[in-house]
């Protein structure tokens, strides 16, 4: 039986165990996934487990700003274990957090994906999500 919940404190050890097989080496340790999920009021996290076991998360970020007259958010991670794909866990992990994205409530709902990822992709399109016309960049800051 799936379980999804919201995350707290008690998830970290999970957290950090999930986040490790989808980001790979240099995530948040469990103490800084601890401290964010206890003081971090601008992000939520959903955790699906499967008899007790951890199997998949998703985090999303609120955004205000004083450009924007409305609140919007953006679903920075998404991530179920292999062996848990296609099995309807990432589309209930989305319904639910759009669901409290909602509530809040947020205009719109932005995430990214990999420009190769079309699993991903063709996935986030059958939920309704369209691509937009904006290119994503980054600059690393540490030295």
């Amino acid at each position: 039986m799936i379980i999804i919940r919201q995350a707290d404190y008690s998830d970290a050890a999970a957290l950090f165990e999930l986040n490790y097989l989808f980001n790979g080496e240099g995530v948040a340790s469990q103490q800084q996934i601890e401290q964010s999920l206890q003081q971090n009021t601008r992000e939520i996290i959903y955790i699906a487990y499967s008899d007790q076991i951890p199997i998949g998360f998703i985090c999303a970020q609120i955004i205000d700003s004083f450009c924007y007259r409305d609140t919007t958010a953006q679903i920075t991670e998404l991530f179920v274990k292999e062996e848990f794909r296609r099995c309807q866990v990432a589309t209930k992990l989305i319904h639910i957090m759009q669901k409290h994205l909602y509530q809040i409530p947020c205009c719109e709902i932005q995430l990214f994906t990999g420009a190769d990822n079309d699993i991903a992709q063709a996935f986030y399109e059958s939920m309704g999500y369209q691509k937009n016309h904006e290119v994503g960049y980054q600059k690393d800051m540490l030295p």
